[in-house]
């Protein structure tokens, strides 16, 4: 028995040692292939005596010659708060690098000011010259990168341009760091990071409660501005209590559906009822009394204080939902949260944002990016973010301010602007900390885009005869990859199939096949007319005729009429009826064309049988756009489309319609 036992206990101790060599030797195995990998770059010291200047508040500086360097570097005065030190210089020696990833070319750089990490309050502007000895001939410049030495690997980051014929290239940044030039060989890295940015990108916009907790935030400023109430803690009660409420939720879904009208409305409603209960009656009194602007306006704000001094609030908060924070400016509010809120999430394509993104995951000791934050800490992100922040809070006033153009409303105020500065560094707050939550959701958005990236480069949509000849060749490749990864989201809307499958030949209820959507690719790219094929591609092979989006939908006028009785304002009785006419553009307000936002609606005469016939001045309105949208008239009238076939006004308790005369022009709408 013992004997056995020994013999067991042995067995086990020899299948131990056995596993632990094997472990040993494959670790063994990795690091001599990743050290024979890793190779030195040799470079001509440049600058064999350290460049100095001093860069402050209130001078530009220039450190650099191109000719005799090799570089020249640009500094904008207010670049540092205070005068600083500022030292360039090539290095003795830089980190091995890849050497299957990358060709460096010259010789690198490196820009610091002391032994501290620096990030700067505007953006400098290196150009770097480089040997096209170096390059073969038939180089594309968006093979050139900016190399930029992270503390622990070269990334390889994006340039703002690239001249071939002058041998040169031109990128900017908010830190100082060891930068140098390089010719990518190999993609995989530039795909991985593409990746991840795609990936927490497309997870984002799925995230429309923040596109609707904008809007709703707008239309609550924009309201409380036409009522004169200017209290920031009333509008954040207000909007703390719509966010809370139940029907907050068929908000956030109106806008999941694409229908900014409709969530406009339903956060309208939801506005005037929480004005009317949280804001104190004498207060809100005081402020319908001092209503300016539109005589709709006016009456409505007239009509409201009327209901409150009666006690009807329900109606006062009605005529506060509907009439005050009208259609116009519910559009508007919408108009202002898709760009801004768009744009934000289009700048985490951005390296310096998706750098602070990093420097808050993961905490920075300086090296990184010129991040010195623990884990976790965004405001210390922030205010070390420095120019980049600033710059992305000038973006959001500038586009605000540019939708409120447009509209013919006045520019932010200075008190405005730092609210928008407020709201947009709590955005990144959130979406910084979304981007952790929602870890598993991004990972399988990872995978997906893996499989599209594989799929495309399998049937050489990157390089070669086989490409297609509509996919534009001067991109680079992760515009590329935006373009394809675009196509991939339209073509499952299109299909109405929101799974990626890698199963071919199969036609399934809620999966596509990557194979097909490749096939849909070659074929909506290629020319003279891709997009009919991928019609009858997706007719053939799905069933379906794909839906247009809205930028397809041509601008046509329409015309809807209507004969109203007209009665004896003594008697009642009907002496006749009178002809109204309605002319509007189908794309209303949604085309951002202030033209195509114009409704008339006139009278004529000679199509009347109202004896006496009188027909006053056309009167104007703003028509919201689309087969369910709404026309404003300037005395406060709505008229309310009906799926594109009549116009609706209720009015003194009577139902009137105009009919469409041409419902044809919204057959072809999204």
């Amino acid at each position: 028995m013992l004997i056995i036992e020994t013999n067991f206990f042995m067995k086990k101790i020899l299948l131990l040692i056995f596993l632990v060599c094997v472990i040993a030797l494959g670790s063994l195995y990795f690091l001599i292939s990743v050290k024979s990998n890793s190779t030195i770059w040799k470079y001509d010291k440049k600058i064999t005596v350290p460049l100095k200047v001093t860069s402050g508040k209130n001078n530009d500086a220039t450190i650099g010659d191109l000719k005799t360097n090799g570089v020249s570097i640009v500094l904008p005065k207010g670049s540092f708060d205070t005068d600083t030190a500022i030292e360039l210089k090539t290095p003795d020696k830089v980190p091995n690098y890849i050497k299957s990833e990358m060709t460096p070319l010259g010789s690198p750089i490196e820009i610091s000011a002391g032994d501290k990490p620096i990030r700067l309050n505007e953006k400098i502007k290196i150009t770097m010259a480089y040997d096209p000895a170096i390059l073969p001939k038939d180089t594309e410049a968006k093979k050139i990168r900016v190399l930029y030495y992270d503390g622990t690997s070269w990334e390889s980051i994006r340039p703002v341009s690239v001249d071939l014929k002058k041998n040169q290239v031109i990128f900017e940044s908010y830190h100082f760091s060891v930068f140098g030039l390089n010719q990518v060989d190999d993609e995989t890295k530039i795909t991985e990071n593409w990746i991840k940015s795609a990936a927490f990108d497309k997870t984002l916009r799925k995230g429309l409660n923040k596109k609707s907790d904008y809007i709703t935030n707008q239309i609550i400023d924009m309201t409380l501005k036409k009522l004169g109430i200017s209290d920031e803690s009333t509008k954040g009660k207000i909007l703390a209590d719509i966010l809370k409420d139940d029907g907050y939720a068929d908000v956030v879904k109106a806008y999941a559906n694409g229908d900014i009208v409709d969530g406009g409305q339903k956060v309208a409603a939801l506005c005037g009822s929480k004005i009317v209960e949280l804001v104190p009656k004498s207060v809100l009194s005081k402020a319908l009394n001092s209503v300016a602007g539109s005589s709709g306006d006016i009456a409505a704000a007239g009509k409201a204080l009327g209901n409150i001094e009666a006690g009807q609030y329900r109606d006062a908060a009605k005529i506060i939902g509907e009439q005050i924070a009208d259609k116009f400016l519910i559009v508007t509010a919408g108009k202002i949260a898709v760009q801004v809120v768009g744009a934000q999430i289009e700048s985490w394509k951005n390296a310096e944002v998706e750098a602070a993104f990093q420097a808050y995951k993961n905490g920075a000791n300086g090296a990184f990016w010129g991040y010195n934050v623990d884990k976790k800490d965004f405001d210390a992100v922030w205010i070390q973010m420095k120019g980049a922040s600033r710059q992305l809070e000038i973006e959001a006033i500038a586009k605000e301010n540019e939708i409120r153009k447009e509209a013919g409303m006045p520019a932010l105020t200075e008190k405005e602007e730092e609210s928008v500065r407020a709201t947009v560094k709590e955005s990144y707050r959130t979406q910084f900390a979304t981007r952790i939550e929602k870890d598993a959701e991004i990972k399988k958005e990872e995978k997906n885009l893996r499989t599209m990236v594989e799929a495309f480069k399998k049937a050489d949509f990157f390089t070669g005869a086989l490409a297609p000849a509509g996919l534009d060749k001067g991109l680079d490749y992760e515009n590329t990859l935006d373009v394809l990864s675009h196509f991939m989201n339209k073509m499952m809307n299109d299909t109405n199939r929101f799974e990626l499958s890698t199963k071919e030949g199969l036609i399934m209820d809620k999966a596509i096949s990557i194979s097909d959507i490749v096939q849909g690719a070659r074929i909506y790219f290629s020319l003279p007319d891709g997009k009919k094929k991928y019609g009858e591609y997706l007719k053939d092979r799905f069933g379906i005729k794909p839906r247009p989006k809205l930028s397809d939908v041509k601008p046509q006028q329409g015309i809807a009429t209507a004969m109203i009785p007209v009665a004896d304002s003594f008697t009642g009785k009907i002496l006749g009826e009178a002809y109204g006419q309605i002319s509007f553009w189908n794309v209303g307000q949604l085309s951002g064309d202030p033209i195509y936002a114009k409704a008339i609606l006139s009278g004529d005469c000679s199509k009347s049988t109202t004896p006496g016939c009188g027909v006053g001045a056309p009167v104007e309105g703003i028509f919201s756009g689309g087969p369910n949208g709404v026309i404003t008239l300037d005395g406060g009238f709505t008229y309310t489309l009906k799926d594109g076939k009549y116009f609706e006004l209720i009015f003194g308790g009577k139902t009137y319609k105009y009919t469409v005369e041409n419902p044809d022009i919204f057959s072809n709408w999204p």
